[in-house]
């Protein structure tokens, strides 16, 4: 299966409000080993001291990949000017998708909330990438007319859960059937 974890961006500074938790200010090595950290105490493993974790992959790996993951991981990455957010993000733009876990070949359905009239989607996947932290691996813009008004999300008072699958679609990914796995956000 192709874990996913996927939600809308926007072309400029602002990001969706529900992206994954960030630890510390604006250090971006530190928050790609701090997600690294949180996936991997989420997956039950053990976390080693920090020291101890090798750099990435050697020269000598890229050269003869023993697999698609590092394979993938050997490819040049994209700044983290890019693909990096502050905090939660912007309130100005909100989104997620429909499921979190996709298989190659699934089709990955976002739902957006935002005024904007230009916005796209920027697919990128978590990895190494000479130590960039992630590669873009495709841009498009939404299926829906903008501005896409969006319904306001059913909110329960008794367990302050907040539901927005009310909301529609607003744009649609299919993912490539030679994806490697890994995490994926826009």
């Amino acid at each position: 299966s192709l874990a996913s974890k996927l939600s809308a961006s926007h072309t400029t500074e602002a990001r969706p409000a529900m992206a994954p938790p960030r630890c510390g200010a604006r250090a971006t090595s530190s928050r790609r080993i701090c997600h690294s950290l949180l996936l991997a105490t989420a997956a039950g493993l053990t976390v080693r001291d920090l020291a101890e974790l090798p750099a990435g992959p050697s020269e000598q790996d890229c050269k003869a990949p023993a697999n698609a993951i590092l394979r993938e991981n050997c490819l040049p990455g994209s700044p983290s000017a890019e693909w990096d957010i502050n905090g939660a993000g912007s309130a100005l733009i909100q989104g997620f998708t429909t499921r979190s876990s996709y298989a190659q070949g699934d089709r990955v359905e976002f739902k957006v909330k935002t005024d904007s009239k230009t916005y796209r989607f920027d697919i990128y996947r978590l990895g190494w990438y000479g130590g960039l932290g992630a590669r873009r691996l495709a841009s498009f813009s939404p299926s829906a007319e903008l501005p896409q008004v969006q319904p306001e999300c059913f909110k329960d008072s008794d367990t302050l859960l907040v539901d927005c699958g009310n909301w529609a679609v607003s744009g649609s990914w299919a993912i490539p059937r030679d994806a490697v796995s890994g995490v994926y956000f826009a």
